[in-house]
């Protein structure tokens, strides 16, 4: 009895301090910043972004708008406009013109010190809802 807790005693120590692994991080909020774009594509509504600087990991949060960046809208790969900076629209880039559907929009930001950054996004066809049943009841033969 007395040689099964000894043997419980040291694999818990084994355990205990065996499986501890300290790693620095002294290189790892070096990287250089980039663009983070947040854009709101929707037929309804006109196109509007917002460009900020991306944090470091180990830094407090702090959102740092970029508003001297050249923000360019395409529609099917072919430009169509480039949006202006208010900072009375909450610090947008805006126009008024409206995503449509089925269409592919790409959003390109390029400002000074940062390397260039886009995003793509589809805008679906809305599906056709011919009629909603909500009195059958179906089963699976699982």
């Amino acid at each position: 009895m007395k040689k099964n807790i000894l043997t419980y005693v040291v694999i818990s120590l084994y355990w205990l301090t065996g499986c501890e692994k300290i790693i620095e991080l002294k290189d790892f909020g070096n990287s250089n910043p980039k663009l983070v774009i947040y854009a709101f594509l929707h037929p309804d509504s006109t196109l509007k972004v917002s460009v900020t600087k991306s944090i470091p990991i180990l830094e407090s949060y702090r959102i740092e708008y970029i508003t001297n960046a050249t923000v360019s809208v395409y529609e099917d790969n072919q430009k169509i406009g480039n949006l202006i900076y208010s900072s009375l629209n909450n610090f947008y880039y805006s126009t008024e013109i409206k995503p449509k559907k089925g269409r592919m929009y790409k959003i390109e930001v390029e400002a000074e010190n940062f390397p260039t950054a886009y995003g793509e996004t589809y805008i679906p066809i809305p599906v056709s809802i011919i009629s909603v049943d909500s009195l059958s009841k179906k089963t699976s033969d699982n």
